[in-house]
């Protein structure tokens, strides 16, 4: 089962996936604001796919929850 991860105000929803199966894990994540119901916030949400791909999905969901991380620094 997936698992979120909390960052600074935001939760990091790994959503990695193969497109057939048994190929290769397409990392993907969805950033939330925690507060986004109560608070106005410009960007509730924030979803990314990336093109390149991993052996295992913990892999892939590892980079997608980094990537997410970075994303959150740069646009908090």
């Amino acid at each position: 089962m997936k698992q979120d991860t909390s960052y600074k105000d935001y939760v990091i929803r790994s959503e990695s996936f193969q497109r057939e199966k048994n190929g290769a894990w397409i990392p993907q994540y969805t950033v939330t604001h925690q507060r986004a119901a109560v608070q106005k916030i410009d960007f509730p949400s924030h979803q990314y796919q990336f093109n390149h791909a991993y052996f295992t999905e913990h892999e892939a969901d590892e980079f997608a929850v980094l990537m997410a991380q970075t994303w959150i620094d740069k646009h908090d």
